[in-house]
């Protein structure tokens, strides 16, 4: 009897792979996708680290130049004080006891408001690009909101204080000073001891500077006293988050 041995044809049935194979294959594949996950993501947060470093250090400057704009004009403030005190007890005064002395006094103390300017083209910017979520510290978003918010409760406070009572460009005010210096031209040579009444100044504006000085002056001392120290007040707390969180010296 003849017998047949029935052979596999070579690569028609490959072996089959072990468990283990497949898994490993698998293992290695989570390993690397997930490893590529951490890498990008890494990178993602380095990357955005260093653009908050960037922020803070601009934002940190543009505090500093705050504070030193509002340092410089809360001592301007605090060195027009005897000066203005003079121009609302001249104001106040009886038209009929003021000399022309008074007036050239007058003419001497005008000043005008040195309101403060925010450096705030930084936070503008992070506003407008979304820049404040690389911002992690709650503390120093709350403080910057608050900070900007303060700025434009006090610009609000300026304008509506301009639009009711008028400032230095006012009708009343140009009328004021026109008139002011056309007569002190004319009396140059006259004695200074005597009436401007008597020697024909028209006091047809007195009243209306008058109460646009006293507002001025109670803003003024507002700002000096309240605004300007809260304002230096909050961006030097600002830039001490700042030193503290990105190391600054």
């Amino acid at each position: 009897m003849e017998v047949h041995h029935h052979t596999k044809s070579i690569g028609s049935h490959p072996a089959k792979k072990k468990w283990a194979h497949y898994f490993w294959e698998f293992f290695m594949l989570f390993l690397a996708v997930t490893l590529g996950f951490f890498v990008e993501n890494w990178r993602e947060h380095g990357i955005e680290h260093k653009r908050a470093r960037e922020y803070a250090n601009m934002l940190k400057l543009d505090l500093m130049n705050d504070t030193l704009s509002l340092d410089h004009l809360i001592n301007v403030l605090k060195e027009e004080s005897a000066n203005r005190d003079l121009v609302i007890t001249l104001l106040n005064k009886n038209k009929n006891d003021i000399t022309l002395a008074d007036l050239r006094k007058k003419d001497t103390l005008t000043f005008l408001i040195d309101y403060f300017q925010p450096n705030n083209a930084t936070l503008e910017q992070m506003k407008s690009s979304g820049g404040l979520r690389y911002f992690q510290n709650i503390t120093l978003v709350g403080s910057l909101a608050y900070y900007d918010w303060s700025i434009k409760h006090y610009f609000e406070m300026r304008r509506d204080l301009e639009n009711i009572y008028g400032d230095k460009s006012s009708e009343h005010f140009l009328q004021f000073d026109i008139h002011m210096e056309e007569f002190l031209s004319e009396t140059a040579d006259m004695d200074s001891t005597l009436s401007a009444l008597k020697a024909g100044y028209n006091f047809d504006s007195w009243l209306e500077v008058k109460k646009i000085t006293e507002v001025q002056t109670f803003f003024k001392t507002f700002l000096k006293e309240g605004i300007y120290p809260d304002l230096k007040r909050q961006a030097k707390a600002i830039i001490d988050i700042l030193n503290k969180e990105y190391h600054f010296k």
